[in-house]
């Protein structure tokens, strides 16, 4: 299974599991980055999600201002370099925008660092050149700048000094037997306040999904054991995100016939078989096929939502109120003719 389109290729297999008899179900440290710990008490003004065309030619990342409503175009669209393929977007807290994904020429991925508020075929401030990254699924840019990714392809951690540009060589690798990591998909990552971080992944069967959430240590580096695992046997999971209180919130695709989506949340500290502290699930939330989550500095949740329609796939954005419990309807859902192709990443800033 690739990454270069995690979205629908985790529909897919899904879908291939309902076949064989079992019905099932079709990625964060700061909170301006949608992946990770969030030191930030503001509302977002805007909610990144990245796209690539069908057919070959550049991605483009579009910007959404934060509270729009209904069919809407983006208030800003970023041009990736020509010929660009865009697995994941993230921001810092100063509002800088981070592209991982492959150029023409690339042999490995490339992360573009972007000024805070570029649009159109901007000029990147900086380019990683990564030297073992192949496709990444989520990014996370934590208090101090340092750059975390994290791999389907190859179950790993690869960590980035705030200041990597052109060939860059990791910090810290976490790979290896003892992280686990190998034996899942692993599809997001967060970093909280502590600098503890969180890989959550996806474990796909021929008739099953589960979801775990691997925790490492702050200083872990090579071939570690987490220091606790959060499992969740009801589902998979493609996003999380983590708030100022150290909340952890995870997009789950549950085990069901028709396909459905939910949002956990799990108290700091939570291990094993931890229940979720809240759970948004239900017909009223019109979550489908849950990607890509984001919250903000005042606790609203952001959802890249996919579902399969008669001529094709349809992408919306839902925005879920921070009082939202159980089975509420979202408080803004936002679709647009110029989204039409979606990798799960997702960003606010």
């Amino acid at each position: 299974m690739t990454a270069k389109n995690i979205f629908r290729a985790t529909l897919a297999a899904l879908a291939v599991s309902a076949v064989v008899g079992c019905g099932s179900s079709n990625s964060s440290g700061n909170g301006s980055s949608g992946n990770g710990s969030s030191g930030s008490s503001k509302a977002a003004t805007y909610v990144y999600v990245i796209q690539n065309p069908l057919s070959g030619g550049t991605g483009e990342v579009l910007a959404f201002a934060a509270g729009a409503n209904g069919s809407t175009a983006p208030a800003a669209t970023l041009i990736a370099p020509a010929g660009m393929d865009i697995f994941a977007v993230a921001t810092d807290a100063s509002g800088q925008i981070y592209v991982a994904g492959y150029l023409p020429s690339s042999v490995l991925a490339v992360i573009e660092v972007y000024a805070a508020g570029a649009s159109g075929a901007a000029t990147p401030v900086r380019t990683i050149d990564t030297p073992s990254l192949y496709t990444p699924s989520e990014m996370v840019i934590d208090s101090s700048g340092s750059l975390y990714t994290v791999d389907p392809d190859d179950g790993e951690v690869n960590v980035y000094s705030s200041t990597a540009n052109g060939p860059a060589t990791p910090t810290r690798i976490i790979t290896g037997p003892l992280t686990q990591l190998s034996l899942n998909l692993s599809e997001a990552v967060a970093v909280d306040a502590s600098g503890n971080i969180y890989v959550a992944t996806a474990n796909i069967g021929a008739s099953s999904a589960t979801g775990a959430v691997f925790v490492f240590s702050p200083t872990a580096n090579g071939n570690v054991a987490p220091s606790r695992v959060i499992t969740n046997p009801n589902g998979l999971f493609l996003g999380e995100a983590i708030d100022a209180s150290g909340n952890l919130y995870l997009s789950l695709d549950t085990i069901t016939t028709p396909y459905t989506g939910a949002i956990v949340e799990y108290a700091p500290g939570a291990s094993g078989a931890a229940v979720p502290i809240r759970t948004i699930a239900g017909t009223a939330t019109d979550l489908i096929t849950a990607g890509g989550v984001s919250v903000d500095g005042t606790g609203n949740i952001y959802v890249a939502d996919q579902s399969q329609i008669s001529n094709g796939v349809s992408y919306t954005l839902e925005e879920f109120a921070a009082s939202a419990s159980g089975d509420a309807a979202p408080a803004a859902v936002i679709s647009s003719t110029s989204w039409n192709n979606a990798p799960a990443s997702i960003a606010s800033h």
